[in-house]
């Protein structure tokens, strides 16, 4: 069963249709037999893709690092949860376990995890397929300003080839099973 590593908000207040993105996320993995990976609490957008995957069958696995589950007094944590000790611990460990990464808006958080998947792809650290959901345009400054940087000849064409930008949940998992991890480095 394949598990796919889920980047995106965990901000108290977020709109319901981002929580509805979320959710539609949580239930495409399920349909689709993938198990998940969420990376903190089960709030807001994480709690929303979690909560809609296991209500439809899939497994979840919440990994959480110890500083976020002690700002944030996440005390309704599973019981098999990791908590990490640090915030480097917990991203090796969503690389490790994930065989594909699906990012959703989130705040800064979300953006690092996005940018270092990306870099990581296209530096080639590893050849696992990337997929973001962006129905509204979130990201679409981000995307302008790394074809700034290919126009200026600091990135490589490449590095806007490794993902896929997608509207939906079902078109983010097209990308990631038609693009499995590859054997051999992008572009």
């Amino acid at each position: 069963m394949p598990t796919v590593g889920v980047f995106c908000g965990s901000n108290v207040g977020i709109g319901d249709r981002h929580l509805r993105q979320a959710a539609s996320v949580g239930r495409e993995a399920a349909l689709r037999g993938y198990s998940v990976i969420v990376g903190g609490g089960l709030v807001s957008c994480m709690g929303a893709v979690a909560e809609a995957a296991r209500h439809c069958g899939a497994h979840v696995d919440v990994i959480v690092p110890r500083v976020i589950m002690e700002r944030s007094c996440l005390d309704d944590l599973p019981d098999d949860a990791l908590v990490t000790d640090d915030i480097w611990e917990w991203k090796r460990e969503i690389g490790r376990r994930a065989d594909a990464f699906l990012v959703l808006p989130g705040g800064l958080g979300t953006l690092t995890e996005l940018l270092e998947v990306w870099s990581g792809r296209t530096l080639g650290t590893h050849y696992k397929p990337i997929a973001v959901v962006d129905a509204e345009g979130v990201f679409a400054p981000l995307r302008d300003f790394v074809v700034r940087l290919v126009d200026l000849g600091f990135s490589r064409t490449a590095s806007m080839n490794v993902l896929s930008w997608a509207a939906s949940a079902a078109e983010a998992f097209d990308h990631l099973e038609r693009h499995p991890a590859a054997e051999q480095p992008a572009g």
